[in-house]
């Protein structure tokens, strides 16, 4: 037996696993690893694209994924989006300090409208204005996500809060008018 039989064997599928490009990346979610991680790669939208696929995958066991500071901008976050509509295993990302802006913030509303087992969503360091930001809050009072502590989570700080909030009491108060209306 040589020195290095066995290495593969002993890495658990639930601890982080680092890749260092899109192809090793997309290769880790088809092992049913939990956790990957590509942070500070720049694997740019197409890469994001690769990823997406996989995550869309029958078996991907991708509970967290680490996209930070990867040159991912709309295009990647759309694709990004897209596999949220779908899977259902996925619980963090974490997509902070890339180039996203009002339009991949818009696209990952969308995808958050559909899915209920994401609970972080980090997008701070991310040029995303008001619009953005406000169409993420709308996903978010939209669907039933619990909020303790997500302002933070979601990497959006007061200016989220401010507009959440704002977003919510809107929201609520069409429910309301809305039932009222059904009750008459």
């Amino acid at each position: 037996m040589g020195i290095f039989s066995g290495i593969g064997s002993s890495v658990k599928k639930d601890e982080a696993q680092r890749a260092d490009n899109p192809t090793d990346g997309c290769r880790l979610i088809r092992e049913g690893h939990k956790d990957v991680q590509l942070s500070f790669c720049t694997i740019g939208d197409e890469g994001a694209r690769m990823i997406s696929k996989e995550l869309l995958a029958d078996g991907c066991a991708v509970e967290n994924l680490n996209l930070y500071q990867s040159d991912i901008g709309d295009a990647g976050a759309s694709a990004l989006a897209e596999a949220l509509r779908s899977n259902t295993v996925l619980e963090r990302i974490y997509l902070d300090a890339n180039n996203i802006t009002d339009v991949g913030a818009a696209a990952l509303a969308e995808g958050l409208r559909a899915n209920n087992t994401l609970t972080i969503l980090g997008i701070e360091g991310n040029p995303i204005g008001d619009a953005g930001t406000r169409a993420i809050a709308d996903a978010l009072a939209d669907t039933a996500y619990v909020l303790s502590g997500a302002i933070l989570e979601f990497g959006m700080g007061a200016r989220f809060g401010r507009i959440f909030a704002e977003v919510h009491r809107s929201n609520c108060t069409k429910f309301l008018r809305d039932r009222d209306e059904e009750i008459r």
